[in-house]
């Protein structure tokens, strides 16, 4: 969920700045939901937002707190307003999370890198169960 306005003390901003992810997760419901809560916080984080999302897996990977965006704890709005409200009221923040965001995404998220890390992961297997 990427939402287009916050009200902060009374006054509306626009949320171009920032990307929120409303993201609630279930271990019970398995991969979709990981992939959702996953991929959308790298895709902003890829074009230099700074992203605040619930701390919830798919989202801790994906999300460097207070590096790349902010995690907040689920289920807690208040934390979800003050986080908002830190990156609304802090641009030089926003730009700063924003550009470590794409250089992790650049780094640690390319294909190749995971594709090298799944076949990794293969071969152990194979060794440990042969």
């Amino acid at each position: 969920m990427c939402l287009s306005l916050y009200c902060i003390g009374g006054r509306w901003y626009r949320a171009r700045y920032l990307w929120v992810a409303g993201v609630g997760y279930s271990r019970s419901r398995g991969c979709r939901d990981l992939w959702f809560a996953q991929y959308p916080p790298l895709e902003a984080a890829a074009m230099e937002l700074p992203v605040v999302a619930s701390a919830v897996d798919g989202c801790l990977e994906a999300v460097a707190d207070n590096l790349t965006g902010l995690l907040v704890p689920p289920r807690d709005s208040q934390a979800l307003v003050d986080a908002l409200e830190k990156l609304i009221l802090n641009p030089e923040l926003r730009r700063k999370m924003g550009r470590d965001g794409r250089q992790r995404v650049l780094t640690k998220f390319k294909p190749e890198i995971i594709w090298q890390d799944l076949y990794q992961n293969y071969l152990e297997l194979l060794s440990e169960h042969g």
